[in-house]
Formats: C-alpha cells, sequence, structure tokens
C-alpha cells in the first residue's frame, strides 16, 4: 500500500486505509505501507516512513519518496500486489515499483480531486482541468480501480477511463460505534440536558460546505432549543466562529475540536443526529459512523451521502439550500418517534458497510485480478 497520508494524521481517507489494513492483516494477509514520515510517528517492519516535509495545510505532510533506506526495505519484500491511494507522489512512487516488477497495480479513487483546487493559490480553472487530465492519465495505467461509490465509478467512465472499475466501500468498524457513554458530551461542555444536540463531525474546510450548514442551523435553531456540536479541526474555524457571532448564536454552537477514540464515540452517543452539508465526497465515513451509532442523518443530497443514506428511512437528503436543510433539521427535532425509528434503521444500514463486508469484497478483487495476470503473463 503507498499512500500520500497515514497516521498519525487523521482523514477519511487515512481511516478508510487503516481500517483495511487491520482486516486485511487480521486474514492472514501481510501488508507493508508506505506513508510519509510525522514528528510523532513511529515506524515498524510493515509501516515503512519516508522523509516529509510540512505542506500549508495544517498536519498534512508531502512525502518525499526518494529516501534508499525505505525503498531497501521495500525492494527485499516478495510482493503479490501493489495498491496505491493516491495518484500523487506516494501513488506514483508505488506505480513505478509496479510497472518495474511487473506487479498489477491497484489505485482506489478516495477523492474527487478537482473540488480541491480552491487551495491552489493561482489559476483555480485551469488547475482544476489539468488536475481532472492528470487523474484520468493515471487511470488509464492501474489494472484495477477501486471505488467507493456505484456514482464515483460512473463518474470516472464519464471522463472516458477504460480500465476495470469495481465498487467497494469503504468499511466501517461497525461495533465500535455501537455504545457509548451518552451523558459524556452534555457533561463535558455543560448542555442542557432538555436541549436537541446536532452534530458534525469532520475537517473545518471549504469543501465541507460548513457555511451553509451553519446557515441552515440558524434557521432551525430559531424554531427549537438546539445546540451544533461541530468536532474537528481546520482552517475554516476562525471564519465560522464569526459567522456564528454574526448570525447571533455563537452561544447554541460549539467548536469541540479534533476528538478520538472513546470520545469520538461518546460524542456520537451524546448527539441526537447528525448533520452533513459537503457535497465533495466520495463516500463520506463519518456518515457511516453515526449511523452505526444509530443515529439519523440530514445530508445534503449529493454524491458521498445518496448511496449511504436511504432517504426518510435511515435519513433525510435534502437540496443543497439551507432553508431545505433546516426544514429535515425541525422535522427529526421535533418528531421524537421519527427521529428512534430513523435512527434505528441506520444503525441496521450502516452493517452493510462493516470492515468485514468491505475486506471480503477487497480479496475478491485482488484475487479474480491475480489470477487474470497468472492466465495472462504477457500482459
Amino acid at each position: 500500500m503507498f499512500t500520500d497520508s497515514y497516521l498519525p494524521y487523521v482523514s477519511g481517507v487515512v481511516v478508510s486505509l487503516h481500517n483495511a489494513v487491520k482486516e486485511l492483516e487480521r486474514r492472514g494477509n501481510t501488508v507493508v505501507v508506505c506513508a510519509p514520515d510525522y514528528p510523532s510517528a513511529v515506524g515498524s517492519d510493515t509501516i515503512i516512513r519516508f522523509p516529509s516535509v510540512a505542506s500549508t495545510y495544517p498536519g498534512f505532510r508531502i512525502a518525499l519518496p526518494f529516501s534508499i533506506e525505505a525503498w531497501h526495505h521495500i525492494n527485499r519484500r516478495q510482493v503479490d500486489l501493489v495498491h496505491v491511494h493516491s495518484p500523487f507522489l506516494m501513488g506514483v512512487a508505488g506505480a513505478a515499483f509496479a510497472w518495474r516488477h511487473k506487479l498489477p497495480l491497484v489505485f482506489t479513487h478516495h477523492t474527487r480531486y478537482d473540488q480541491y483546487v480552491h487551495y491552489a493559490p493561482l489559476f483555480p480553472r485551469l488547475i482544476r482541468r489539468l488536475t481532472s487530465s492528470y487523474v484520468k492519465w493515471f487511470c488509464q495505467r492501474c489494472d484495477l480501480i477501486i471505488v467507493p461509490t456505484e456514482e464515483i465509478g460512473g463518474l470516472l467512465q464519464a471522463q472516458g477511463i477504460e480500465r476495470t472499475i469495481e465498487v467497494v466501500p469503504s468499511g466501517v468498524e461497525t461495533e465500535r460505534f455501537q455504545s457509548g457513554d451518552a451523558d459524556w458530551l452534555r457533561r463535558t461542555f455543560a448542555l442542557p440536558k432538555s436541549a436537541i444536540v446536532l452534530l458534525y463531525v469532520g475537517r473545518l474546510t471549504k469543501e465541507k460546505n460548513l457555511h451553509m450548514l451553519l446557515a441552515a442551523f440558524t434557521y432551525a435553531a430559531s424554531e427549537c432549543e438546539g445546540f451544533l456540536v461541530l468536532v474537528g479541526s481546520g482552517p475554516e474555524k476562525n471564519a465560522l466562529q464569526a459567522a456564528a457571532a454574526a448570525a447571533g448564536i455563537e452561544e447554541r454552537v460549539i467548536f469541540a475540536g479534533p476528538r478520538y477514540g472513546s470520545e469520538l464515540v461518546n460524542c456520537y452517543h451524546g448527539a441526537d443526529l447528525f448533520v452533513f452539508a459537503s457535497t465533495t465526497e466520495t463516500q463520506g465515513l463519518v456518515l457511516l459512523e453515526a449511523m452505526a451509532a444509530g443515529l439519523p442523518v440530514v445530508a445534503v443530497n449529493a454524491s458521498g451521502s445518496r448511496e449511504m443514506i436511504e432517504d426518510q428511512k435511515s435519513g433525510i437528503l435534502t437540496a443543497n439550500h439551507p432553508m431545505a436543510l433546516a426544514a429535515a433539521m425541525v422535522k427529526l427535532i421535533k418528531n421524537e418517534g421519527f427521529r428512534h425509528q430513523t435512527g434505528a434503521q441506520a444503525a441496521a444500514r450502516s452493517l452493510l458497510f462493516s470492515n468485514q463486508a468491505a475486506a471480503s469484497r477487497l480479496v475478491d478483487c485482488y484475487r479474480v485480478l491475480l489470477a487474470g495476470r497468472r492466465e495472462t503473463p504477457s500482459k
């Protein structure tokens, strides 16, 4: 596995990859992860760290895949298959390794890369076109492309990508989110027991559409007693705090910072519903974590959400507009019976996306690819 980010850095891609690695290893496979080094990172026999430099995004580091020592550890391995999780620096390094040794190459298309061009300092439209063209070029040179949803697979096919594409949703440790301390969130942030708690988990960035989410909560808060808890960190935090103050709801919006482990699980169990406005996801793992905890979800009807959520069953999908999102929030807030029913169905649906189910599907894809390689050795 080659990746541009890994633990201790945390993101949806990292969680997805780490979950897959753990489950594959549990089944007796040997998985070696090639990843950037971090100041607090620890290497091991199965995690090979490459030197890295800081980026403009807090916490994210850019790997420099030129370490002689790291490549020595990689080259001494007997590798059956290379799986890259980025089309960029580490992905190219992994692809070059696969091509050089004539190994099958798998690429998981985790991210809609063209949706992140606002981080480019100049010429965003040009960067968007170049990014799309480059990703297409990279995909065409892989043996197998993994996508988390049918929709993302369709987008790649529409771009003219002709390689084999398989849908393998990222897995979630559903059992880890099934129980938690339901009082921890209210106790930690001194929230009234009678208040409804709306929860968001994720990075505080522009592409998460959080200003629209905040506007929607402003409408919803005018109709009921509720608090919005934002779990995560990111460059938009100050702007979101200013927007909450301007709307007069700063006391109803809690910036809880990043939370991990049992604290994250407790956040889910202390909330009444999960809210999500992003339109740039390929899957949205936090949706599944919330559903596994029994939370109904209110989300914008966009890629990454609509294949996870059954509208009016395990959650509510809305138009990308504050009033539409607010109306769905209010519906679940005021209808306790519907809220509990939807949460129960969300928990049941989350089991379809367990780590075990995802790993089984991934292993099947590997086996078919390797069998095909053996049948056509001249490829």
